[in-house]
This record gives structure tokens, sequence and C-alpha cells, in this order.
């Protein structure tokens, strides 16, 4: 499939894929996830409220991600 993901934002940083999710981060820190198959399915978004330019890690049950001012990890505790 091809699809449009967000609001026309820009992107710096590769997509990351883990446990059938695909992460995509815009320029802005936005997180959109997407089911990985054959087929688009939007998941959600979720918002860093941060400039995020660069791929996130992924580490254990971890996404890290680094921003503008500083590194944020999102996970279970």
């Amino acid at each position: 499939y091809a699809e449009k993901v967000g609001k026309g934002n820009s992107y710096t940083s590769s997509p990351v894929a883990a446990d059938g999710i695909i992460y995509i981060t815009d320029n802005d820190g936005i997180v959109y996830t997407v089911k990985a198959g054959p087929e688009y399915q939007l998941l959600g978004e979720n918002h860093l409220n941060e400039i995020c330019m660069s791929t996130p890690a992924i580490s254990e049950n971890y996404l890290i991600f680094r921003t503008q001012n500083g590194v944020i990890a999102v996970g279970e505790k």
C-alpha cells in the first residue's frame, strides 16, 4: 500500500517496527502507529511535545526518542 501519514509534516527519521506495529515520527514529535500488514491501518498518534528529528531506538520493552531537548523513553514499567 501507499498512504500519506500525518498532516503533511516533514519527516527526517526512519520508521521502526516492533511487535507488529510500525512507528513513524514526524519532525514535530508526533508518533504515528500503523499496524504492520498488507493493508494500511492507522492505530493512533501520540504527541511527544518536542521536536524530534532522529530515528527512535528499540530496547526490550521501550521505544527511546532523542528530541531537541532530551531523551524520552516510552514503554511498560
